[in-house]
């Protein structure tokens, strides 16, 4: 049994379409996919994608991201609406976003947003990060409201009651530190919506060898506290000379 994690698919790219349809039909059957959000925000390449990888993996487990609660038009209510119907469309599909028992490995997928505790949004943020634009939440909600929300939906999971391996995953960086000085001095204005520094510490309290995570278009292994966090994101076709675009295998045991 192996375990791969990849994130940020963006299905409305063609490229990342055939990306996907040329995974391998017979190489992943015994094994399980960490899919750490941003499928796409339409709902129709979710269904897709949730059919595909359904298709070659024997579980996939996921989280959603910010693209994936995007409403581009009056479908649904609100982005808290679209959580739901995308709930209930992974649970038609057999898509886990509730904590997966393997061999002597638990999978907690983690919901999680942003909060502004890496930094404080600017401004020049506030036009052009599209989650202004295209999410939608009730009225006076805040991204600290939002965070709190999310955090909430996985605190039945803690504390963990079995002597299991955890790995854990999420959508939204758990710490800012993850990300190398070279590359964050290129992307601080986006600090305040890469995550929060809440979802690390409820993380913790699983006690993951290893955390998964998405949204940060950069492939990142590193080891700080005890814990792996690993980003391995799909990302768009322009960045494909900087990303590996590939299935990355975090962990495999003789099951």
């Amino acid at each position: 049994m192996r375990i791969f994690a990849i994130s940020d698919l963006h299905l409305e790219y063609p490229e990342n379409q055939e990306w996907l349809n040329h995974l391998s039909m017979v190489d992943y059957q015994k094994d399980t996919l960490i899919l750490a959000g941003n499928i796409s925000d339409s709902l129709e390449l979710i269904q897709i994608g949730f059919d595909k990888l359904t298709c070659r993996f024997a579980n996939v487990v996921f989280v959603p991201g910010n693209h994936d609660l995007w409403i581009r038009n009056n479908t649904f209510r609100d982005s808290f609406d679209k959580l739901r119907i995308i709930r209930e469309m992974a649970k038609q599909f057999g898509i886990h976003m509730v904590p997966l028992h393997l061999h002597g490995i638990t999978i907690y997928p983690l919901f999680s947003w942003y909060d502004y505790s890496f930094e404080k949004p600017t401004k020049a943020l506030k036009m052009i990060w599209m989650d202004y634009h295209y999410c939608r939440w009730p009225e006076n909600y805040t991204p600290n409201h939002i965070t709190h929300f999310f955090l909430q939906l996985n605190r039945d999971y803690i504390p963990v009651n079995h002597t299991n391996r955890v790995i854990t995953f999420s959508h939204f960086l758990p710490r800012i530190d993850i990300i190398s000085d070279n590359i964050a001095k290129r992307y601080q204005l986006l600090f305040p919506v890469m995550g929060s520094a809440l979802l690390d510490l409820q993380l913790r309290q699983l006690k993951p060898s290893i955390h998964v995570y998405g949204h940060h278009h950069f492939n990142l292994n590193i080891k700080i506290d005890g814990i792996r966090y690993i980003n391995n994101a799909l990302g768009t076709p322009l960045q494909s000379h900087y990303l590996s675009r590939k299935l990355l295998c975090i962990y495999k045991n003789k099951y």
